[in-house]
């Protein structure tokens, strides 16, 4: 999938600290499937992670393509445990208490 830097992203995303600015956290319903954040180098880190299937990582130049980067992997690990009849068993968990 191409990504280009008008799209908007899909779910919902949330500063992960009060004190962190540049740090968030992407949110499909009460799923918190991963993470965005700027690195002191200047580029914008993304991890998924939690979901059963191991875990992904990636940079981009912008928190945008960062974030469009995590959705699509997302999108496709949970495409994959919709299929296996496994995707009930990710973790759920209030968006107060985020925690890691």
């Amino acid at each position: 999938m191409s990504i280009t830097e008008p799209q908007r992203p899909k779910y919902d995303w949330v500063q992960t600290w009060p004190n962190k600015e540049k740090d968030f956290v992407g949110w499909d319903e009460n799923i918190m499937f991963g993470r965005v954040y700027k690195h002191h180098l200047g580029l914008w880190w993304w991890f998924l992670n939690g979901l059963g299937l191991g875990s992904a990582d990636g940079h981009e130049d912008t928190a945008r393509l960062a974030i469009l980067k995590l959705e699509a992997e997302y999108d496709r690990v949970k495409a994959v445990l919709i299929e296996e009849g496994t995707f009930d068993k990710v973790p759920r968990r209030s968006r107060d208490k985020i925690g890691f």
